[in-house]
């Protein structure tokens, strides 16, 4: 018996393809159905509408509206797709991860927050570029706010580990520089100077490569910004809308033995992030990462705790 849905959309069939595989892979779960659809959000808003055939009870977006000219009508777009006590989840935001100290002895101090800067530089071009591109002045929770949510908030998860890393993180953290160094390179965004630096950090020949120190860490924060479509319409007195807590109902091991009260199943709409082309295998990582939560309850209840 199913108890529960999640369609997950992209508009690149390339990706669609990569999840299809993970989820042939890793998913196993018969009371949920996973379906894919291709979709482009806000266009194509009201095809997914009726692919669902009912209002969501969650639609988690990770780090894909950003990739939308219009931001603010993707998440209202994307709000209009719940019922009542649905919930709307964009991850998006946080601080970059960071791995070097300030100073690693070679270039000038400050290597890495001036590569973060250039990313940055990058970032705003690129969404300058979109096709109808404005900009959106305000925070993630006010633009959920303006999609006609309440309450709305933010959690925000830090991610640590200190040093010395383990043989498996070293080698992400260098993956990861020689991916961002190597992305930027061409873009003119990054001195020449810190280029320099970045092919001897990145050298496994040279004294200063990275793989040998022992101070190497990774640290960062990831934001999910929520809102809930009411079932009762906000208080226009209230001064705010915000719960002091976040967070949503997810499936816990004991609860994935119960089943559901009758008329209860549930609905989710997943959002993938746009990965440019030959970022195949980080969209599959994705789709592991971002499995949806599930609201159990019909009315907008209070945010729970994360």
């Amino acid at each position: 018996m199913t108890y529960g849905r999640v369609v997950a959309v992209e508009a690149s069939p390339e990706v669609l393809d990569a999840a299809r595989d993970h989820i042939d892979d890793e998913w196993s779960d018969p009371r949920v159905r996973v379906e894919l659809s291709r979709v482009d959000i806000p266009a194509d808003t009201a095809s997914l509408r009726d692919t669902l055939g009912r209002p969501a009870d969650l639609v988690w977006a990770s780090a894909a509206v950003h990739h939308v000219g219009d931001q603010q009508a993707a998440v209202t777009a994307l709000a209009g797709l719940l019922g009542p006590g649905g919930r709307l989840a964009l991850a998006e935001g946080g601080l970059p991860e960071q791995h070097l100290p300030w100073d690693v002895g070679l270039g000038e101090p400050g290597l890495e927050g001036r590569l973060h800067a250039a990313q940055d530089r990058w970032f705003a071009q690129m969404r300058a570029a979109l096709p109808g591109s404005r900009r959106m002045p305000y925070g993630w929770t006010e633009a959920l706010r303006r999609a006609g949510l309440s309450p709305v908030t933010t959690c925000s998860t830090l991610r640590e580990r200190p040093p010395p890393l383990n043989d498996v993180d070293r080698g992400m953290v260098l993956v990861n520089l020689a991916h961002r160094v190597g992305w930027l390179r061409p873009t003119g965004l990054v001195a020449t100077a810190d280029l320099e630096a970045w092919d001897r950090l990145l050298d496994p020949a040279d004294e200063h490569w990275l793989g040998r120190r022992a101070d190497l860490f990774r640290l960062s924060v990831r934001s999910v910004h929520f809102g809930v479509l009411s079932a009762v319409p906000p208080d226009p007195t209230r001064t705010s809308d915000v719960e002091p807590a976040c967070g949503w109902t997810a499936v816990s091991s004991d609860q994935a033995g119960s089943s559901p009260p009758a008329g209860s199943a549930l609905s989710f709409c997943c959002i993938s992030s746009r990965l440019p082309a030959g970022s195949v295998r980080r969209s599959s990582q994705g789709a592991e990462s971002s499995r949806p939560g599930r609201s159990a309850s019909p009315a907008a209840p209070p945010i729970p705790s994360c």
